[in-house]
């Protein structure tokens, strides 16, 4: 009996070794899937300067802003959440300014993650300051991220509408009304035809006396 309670105690545990290593294997994609890794800045957006930014928005959702003496830097994770993810960290190099580093654990307030929309995250660093370079630990794959945009110390300068020139308008090739100059040229030539019809009429009673 003592034989046969031996094998059958090694072919439960042979049992429960095989099973044990069908659940890691069905559990390794998953954690292979949510690994962190790390990616670089896409590299046509710097170096540059906040003010110097082509794209320019002050969000009250990303960072707020304009923040006197400050800049605003705001990168996304673009393509579809589902595989792109979350950013984790950025960490931006400004060169002799030294570099700022920002995590979704330390600094929740500096990220908008979770989806279903791109992952946001933003950095506040003193005015004029030149951004060289960035790199972003995120929970997805991508190939980069991007600074989507700037919100400088200044803020954005508004783009008022277009003042009208000044003074009368220009007459000939096309410019202002020439409503009043056919009125006059008309009046004109009434005034001219009345006159005409007046000489002729007193010629012929000349002619008749």
């Amino acid at each position: 009996m003592s034989g046969y309670g031996g094998i059958r105690m090694k072919r439960f545990g042979t049992r429960l070794a095989v099973l044990a290593a069908a659940g890691f294997l069905a559990l390794w994609p998953s954690t292979a899937a949510t690994a962190a890794m790390t990616i670089d800045i896409n590299p046509g957006n710097v170096p540059t300067t906040a003010a110097g930014f082509k794209n320019k928005k002050c969000d009250p959702n990303q960072g707020g802003g304009p923040i006197d003496g400050k800049d605003i830097w705001v990168f996304v994770l673009p393509g579809n959440h589902n595989t792109t993810g979350d950013f984790i960290s950025v960490t931006a190099d400004f060169g002799v300014n030294g570099s700022v580093t920002i995590t979704a654990a330390g600094d929740p307030d500096n990220f908008d993650n979770g989806g279903p929309s791109t992952s946001k995250a933003w950095i506040v660093t003193d005015a004029g300051w030149t951004m060289e370079g960035a790199t972003a630990e995120i929970s997805g794959t991508a190939d980069k991220f991007n600074l989507t945009h700037t919100c400088p110390e200044g803020g954005v300068p508004s783009t008022g509408p277009s003042a009208r020139p000044s003074g009368p308008a220009a007459t000939g090739g096309g410019g202002g009304s020439t409503n009043g100059g056919m009125a006059l040229g008309i009046g004109a030539l009434a005034v001219a035809g009345v006159s005409g019809l007046g000489l002729a009429l007193v010629r012929s009673r000349r002619r008749a006396a």
